[in-house]
């Protein structure tokens, strides 16, 4: 790594470096990643992503971050905690404007960690991801604060942390007192996050806002999907993955006749802004192949507007052998 990176520094051409699962960890190598970023003005993305570096590593490549054009850091599963991400925020990668693209899922930062995080995150940060970094409820309002003080992110995803039905109540509220010019997130990933029913219908305030929210495996059901289309408050989503939850025929009834009344009132007044979705993802949820084939018949002919992806129909059960016929 260390020659590597000397005989890339001079590079005028290189875009990219890829070293993910690397064995990366001697301070040597850490120094020399850094002054590549220093020195190489045209490299935008860097990929450590699975390496295990110290802290005082992650001293250097914070403070590299900050002298350098780097646009995207990937550095995943590097087994990260509080103090460490602490660390490398602290000498640099919080001071850079360009940073856009942060990827710090499968660390073990914690809520102590995210705290930080959401204190001295890169004003220019576009896109975060914290996926499985074993964040609970008592992340509430560092979520809060990660969108209030970061006014150009877009995309957040938290997806596989036990967040549960109120570890995104304080961020929810915030969203829904707040100017839309003062917030830049329109695309949240929240799968398996332990929300419930309780959890997706909290959403209802700020579903107006979003363009994209992930739900798969949240153990929601029919009445939370009744509950959130009942609620007539405006809904603007370009997709709602609802995948892998325990959504039935009363979920899908919900759904239909919401939109049918939108579709319809977009009818007699085109100018009306109306309530839509333009994909909703009902994949792996318990819902009878006659019933997805009947709703989809109806969809195109009442509201061709709406894309649902319904669950596959399962395979036809094998027929039985015939009179002198093999098994």
């Amino acid at each position: 790594v260390v020659e590597l990176c000397g005989g890339a520094s001079s590079s005028r051409t290189l875009t990219s470096l890829g070293l993910a699962y690397n064995g990366v960890s001697s301070a040597a190598a850490c120094e020399a990643l850094g002054q590549l970023m220093r020195s190489c003005s045209t490299l935008a993305e860097v990929r450590l992503s699975g390496n295990s570096i110290d802290r005082e590593g992650a001293k250097q490549l914070g403070a590299a971050i900050q002298e350098s054009r780097v646009l995207t850091v990937d550095i995943e599963d590097m087994g990260f905690d509080h103090s460490t991400i602490d660390e490398f925020l602290d000498h640099g990668s919080a001071e850079t404007q360009e940073l856009e693209v942060m990827r710090l899922s499968s660390n073990p930062i914690g809520d102590i960690g995210l705290a930080a995080i959401s204190e001295c995150l890169s004003i220019g940060l576009v896109q975060l991801s914290l996926a499985s970094c074993g964040l609970t409820a008592k992340s509430r309002d560092p979520l809060r604060n990660l969108v209030s003080l970061s006014p150009n992110l877009k995309s957040l995803d938290l997806s596989s942390n036990d967040l549960g039905p109120t570890g995104c109540s304080e961020m929810i509220v915030w969203i829904a007192q707040s100017e839309p010019d003062n917030f830049s997130l329109e695309s949240l990933e929240l799968a398996n996050c332990s929300l419930g029913d309780e959890g997706f219908t909290a959403f209802v305030p700020v579903l107006g806002v979003l363009t994209y929210l992930g739900l798969r495996g949240n153990r929601i059901t029919s009445a939370g999907l009744e509950a959130v289309m009942n609620s007539q408050q405006m809904i603007q989503l370009r997709c709602l993955d609802l995948s892998r939850n325990s959504i039935g025929e009363q979920g899908v009834h919900a759904l239909t006749e919401r939109f049918q009344q939108e579709h319809k009132r977009c009818l007699w007044n085109a100018k009306q802004l109306t309530s839509s979705i333009d994909q909703v993802i009902l994949t792996e949820n318990p819902i009878p192949s006659g019933l997805a084939a009947s709703t989809q018949a109806y969809l195109k002919i009442h509201n061709p507007l709406l894309n649902v992806v319904w669950p596959e129909a399962a395979p036809p059960a094998p027929r039985p052998p015939g009179p002198g016929e093999e098994n």
